[in-house]
C-alpha cells in the first residue's frame, strides 16, 4: 500500500478529506471515513490509489442527529419543502 503522506496528498488534490482509516483483518476489509462534496471525488481518488487493485464500495452516510432532524421534518410534513 502507498505510504500515508502520499495518499493524503492525493486525497487533498481530489478534494477528499480522510477522517479515519480502519482495518478488519477478519473480513480483509479496509474502511475509510472521508468528508467530500460528491461521490465522484472519491471515485477519482480511488481510481488512482486502492481502487486500482481492490474492489471499492462508496456508501454515503449522515450522522444520527441528521436522521433525527429529517424524521422530524417528515413528521411535520416539511421534508419535501425547499
Amino acid at each position: 500500500m502507498a505510504n500515508l503522506p502520499n495518499v493524503e496528498k492525493t486525497a487533498q488534490k481530489h478534494g477528499v478529506r480522510i477522517l479515519q482509516q480502519y482495518h478488519s483483518a477478519l473480513e480483509h476489509t479496509l474502511l475509510w471515513t472521508v468528508k467530500v462534496e460528491d461521490a465522484q471525488s472519491i471515485e477519482d481518488l480511488m481510481s488512482q490509489t486502492a481502487g486500482r487493485f481492490n474492489t471499492i464500495r462508496i456508501v454515503p452516510l449522515i450522522t444520527f442527529q441528521e436522521v433525527i432532524e429529517r424524521c422530524k421534518k417528515v413528521e411535520d410534513g416539511t421534508f419535501f419543502e425547499t
